[in-house]
């Protein structure tokens, strides 16, 4: 288009001395220019040597490209441009004929008589059938057009186009917010259209236009604030509604040569920046759809996959700090308890926060790039290599690593905690009362002292709504220091009752703070706490807490709680903290916790590291897993891996699935993981690995490697491709038993002694591996050779 060349190491042909009018017929309104002619020389020849003749008898183009003039005629025929015309063809249709050197230097009259083949290959062939020596443009009879401007939203501009249409008008454009920030944008713009009039109507002169300043201004607003950008031009173009133009020179604007030098300067950019312009074309109705999904690919945020929840977080809140509260931007939710974690790792077990009408983080997720087992770079989206999107985003790691996460952000909000105390028959109500009344966040944080009528049932109902962006935000609000929570933490194990009644009177003496939508999500952690608590609580041996999360149908909530109080007193399990929280169905992950729209309860058990202990903890995970199951609920692969095998098929019957599109995508199984479930990933198989995963070997002839019955010694080995299972049953000596705990591959007492081996299935020879194995834990610690 005579500014763009589609070349390099070869010679480029300047055309911009080709620039004479050839020849104006003003009886067919047809004039032949030289091809390097530009828009508004052409446009003044017309007007100046037409200036005496009356305007019915006045000719004029129909349409030139918009937004930069000084384009020559050649290149708008090399690019087939169009302009604002509501019922135009492109610049082709205005073409009567042109002259073309042809590769061997030939002159070619070409039109849709003669050449007529070629005609179509040069507009719009690029220059690449050769140079266009002249143009003989079809002109259109000068026409004076009043301009008619409103702002409109994009759900209604296809039947405003087309009534524009049907009124006769001329030329029109949409021109949209381009405010990421602000909800106007991609949908509120200004509506110009222009339509013909009498014309004997009087064209004012000093009619409204904007100056050179005012478009520098402009263009410097529309980088570094584009809500006032976008406030000063529909105020503008508002203002000028009913002015009457020239349907020629109205198609004419202003452009500030080299304007980015000046603005990156301004800016304070450090390198240099540009535009770079595309157009895509939709069908008519699809636009508003369109728009909408542009907008969501627009509103997100990239970054790399190891980066943590708080330094995302502080990102956002320096980078946005002189950015007026209803035009920033924030995340959406991220896991509870813990900051310091991952953006891949939270997409890996797809976690969620204390949304009320959220779904898990695989909604906030536009796109990620992933390297898989081949050492590809792969996008994956809704769009693109969608079943990855779904398999990757509570994959655990086993289809490659995440290296960056497009995240989609929400506009920032302000919110009040308001805070209750209630008890758990009530919290189904409650919650549905809080989201009917628009409360973004929420959770319920109940007593876990056994001793008290509580226990299960009353607890700290926190929720928070948005409140007007103005609210102010008052410094040195209550919080809980780290000093408090070492305490909190020491008496949810010596003094539940007391640590309830400090924790709901902190709670409610924060009743109507006000906080950012994102910030409030942060909590404390403090690292190692366990090592010092179990010195003061002067236990012999180490603790921790091991997290489940179960989840039931809402209303089974009272209901599932009362059981849960029952069986933690009869078999004195220590719960030091519990929470509940809700989800919305998550339909997009493949290996999706949050199979319908559940209530989420959140148990904290206090674990002691001896066999005893973490049996203890994992009988309690299981009953808790068949308490949900009963009601047809579920739990969270993520956080241990107690779960008996068919617990796991009863909740994920997708599993088996799942392990077969592993191998699909990564058949070496580079990439291993101790989740889901029970499994250990190998480069020989899939090792399924004691803490009870299952009972019947069967079922195991969909996988390779091993299998250790939980509760027992007996050892399964699952051969695909021979089509066997055998079943080997080993004794250990008396002392492995007693101190499983140290067992290593160089203990002197690892000599494993044959009891039994027993053949399931049809086959004549029988050979075995035997393994030194500890059920501390479920580690394999070593391998020794095939025996018969």
């Amino acid at each position: 288009m005579g500014c763009q060349q589609f070349g390099t190491d070869t010679i480029l042909i300047d055309t911009t001395q080709l620039n004479k009018v050839l020849d104006f017929d003003k009886e067919k309104g047809l004039i032949e220019v030289e091809a390097g002619i530009q828009w508004p020389k052409l446009i003044d020849y017309l007007v100046e040597t037409q200036k005496d003749v009356p305007w019915p008898q006045q000719w004029g183009i129909a349409q030139k490209q918009t937004g930069a003039d000084r384009l020559s005629i050649g290149g708008t025929l090399a690019c087939n441009a169009h302009g604002r015309g509501l019922k135009m063809q492109p610049i082709i249709a205005d073409v009567d004929s042109f002259t073309l050197i042809d590769a061997q230097a030939n002159f070619l009259k070409c039109s849709r008589q003669e050449n007529r083949e070629l005609f179509g290959l040069v507009i719009g062939g690029y220059g690449l059938f050769g140079v266009i020596y002249s143009v003989i443009l079809r002109l259109t009879p000068r026409q004076k057009v009043e301009r008619v401007v409103e702002i409109i939203t994009a759900d209604k501009l296809p039947e405003a186009f087309e009534q524009r249409i049907q009124a006769g008008f001329l030329y029109g454009d949409f021109q949209f917010s381009t405010d990421e920030k602000s909800d106007d944008f991609l949908y509120r713009g200004v509506f110009s259209c222009y339509r013909p009039v009498d014309l004997n109507t009087e064209m004012i002169e000093d009619q409204k236009e904007l100056s050179e300043e005012h478009w520098n201004n402009l263009y410097y607003l529309s980088h570094a604030d584009k809500a006032e950008a976008f406030r000063q031009y529909t105020t503008y173009y508002l203002s000028t509604s009913s002015q009457i133009y020239a349907s020629d020179t109205h198609q004419l604007s202003i452009y500030l040569d080299d304007y980015h030098h000046e603005l990156d300067h301004r800016l304070g950019l450090g390198e240099q920046a540009s535009e770079i312009i595309t157009e895509i074309y939709v069908p008519r109705p699809e636009l508003p759809d369109f728009l909408a999904e542009a907008r969501e690919d627009f509103r997100v945020n990239k970054v790399e996959a190891g980066i943590q929840w708080p330094k995302l977080i502080d990102y956002l809140v320096e980078t946005q700090k002189d950015v007026p509260w209803p035009q920033q931007w924030g995340i959406t939710q991220k896991q509870t308890g813990a900051d310091r974690l991952t953006i891949g790792g939270t997409l890996a077990c797809n976690a969620h926060g204390r949304g009320l009408k959220m779904q898990p983080i695989i909604a906030d997720v536009d796109s990620f790039t992933l390297i898989d087992a081949q050492g590809n770079f792969l996008t994956c989206s809704r769009q693109e290599n969608k079943e990855l999107f779904g398999l990757v985003i509570g994959g655990y790691g086993l289809f490659g690593v995440i290296y960056s996460v497009i995240l989609r952000l929400t506009p920032r909000k302000k919110v009040e905690r308001v805070v209750e105390l209630i008890t758990a028959d009530k919290l189904p109500e409650a919650f549905e009362q809080r989201i009917q009344a628009g409360f973004l966040y929420g959770d319920f944080q109940f007593s876990t002292d056994e001793k008290s009528d509580d226990f299960l049932y009353r607890g700290v109902f926190s929720c928070y709504r948005p409140v007007d962006s103005t609210t102010e935000m008052a410094e040195g609000q209550k919080e809980l220091s780290e000093e408090h929570w070492d305490n909190l933490y020491y008496l949810s194990h010596a003094d539940k009752a007391e640590a309830f009644r400090q924790y709901t009177t902190y709670y409610l003496s924060t009743s109507g703070q006000i906080y950012a939508s994102d910030t409030h999500q942060l909590s404390i952690y403090l690292d190692d706490y366990h090592h010092e608590l179990d010195h003061r609580l002067g236990l012999g041996e180490q603790a921790s807490e091991i997290i489940t999360e179960i989840y039931v149908p809402r209303p089974e909530l009272p209901d599932f709680l009362v059981e849960v109080r029952e069986d933690f007193r009869a078999n004195k399990v220590n719960m030091v903290y519990g929470t509940i929280r809700l989800i919305v169905q998550d339909t997009e992950s493949f290996l999706a916790w949050a199979k319908k729209s559940w209530a989420c309860i959140i148990f904290n058990i206090n674990t002691v590291h001896t066999p005893e202990g973490l049996e203890h903890s994992a009988n309690a995970f299981r009953r808790l897993i068949d308490l949900a199951i009963k009601r047809g609920g579920s739990y969270y692969l993520t956080y241990h891996t107690y779960a008996s095998r068919s617990q796991v098929e009863t909740c994920y019957p997708q599993f088996a699935e799942f392990l077969r599109l592993k191998r699909l995508y990564d058949p070496q199984e580079r990439f291993q993981s101790n989740c889901p479930g029970n499994l250990k990933w190998s480069t020989t198989g899939i090792r399924i690995i004691d803490n009870g995963y299952g009972s019947d070997p069967d079922q195991l002839q969909f996988l390779e490697g091993l299998f250790i019955e939980h509760g027992t010694q007996i050892l399964y080995v699952a051969d695909v491709s021979n089509n066997r299972v055998q079943r080997a049953k080993f004794a250990m000596r008396r002392q492995y038993l007693k101190n499983r705990a140290s067992l290593t591959s160089s203990s002197k007492n690892k000599k494993p002694i044959k009891e039994e081996v027993k053949c399931i299935g049809d086959v004549e020879q029988i050979s075995t591996k035997f393994f030194l194995f500890r059920r501390y834990g479920g580690t394999i610690i070593n391998e020794s050779n095939d025996i018969e």
